[in-house]
This record gives structure tokens, sequence and C-alpha cells, in this order.
């Protein structure tokens, strides 16, 4: 149907951040404790914070 049709098109714009906390901390992402969380169209990245190392997701060792 064209309602059907429209529905679809409008949620190609809509975007979910994934990196903001809700209340009760279950996040949408899976970034590190220790990782900054960017919001990205339709996703998110993470990248380990000033000092570790990592993937983002699991980020090690404070370097000093």
């Amino acid at each position: 149907s064209l309602l059907f049709t429209k529905l679809f098109e409008l949620s190609q714009f809509l975007d979910i951040d994934e990196c903001v906390q809700p209340a009760r901390g279950n996040s949408l992402n899976d970034c590190d404790e220790n990782a900054s969380c960017s919001n990205i169209p339709g996703s998110f990245e993470c990248e380990c914070n000033h000092g570790w190392s990592g993937n983002g997701t699991a980020c090690e060792g404070k370097i000093i």
C-alpha cells in the first residue's frame, strides 16, 4: 500500500543514537567503558580513549 511505502521511506531517515545511555544503564552499544562512542547514521563506532589501546569494544591497559 502507499501508506506502507511512505512509512518505509520515512524509516530510512530515522536514526537511533546507540551512544545515549538509558536511565537504567542498559547501553545500546558494546563500547568498552574506556572508549568513546560516536553515533553515525544507522550505526555507531567505538574508539579507545587516549592512553588506552584496542578496537573500541575491548580497550586494554592505560599507557603511562
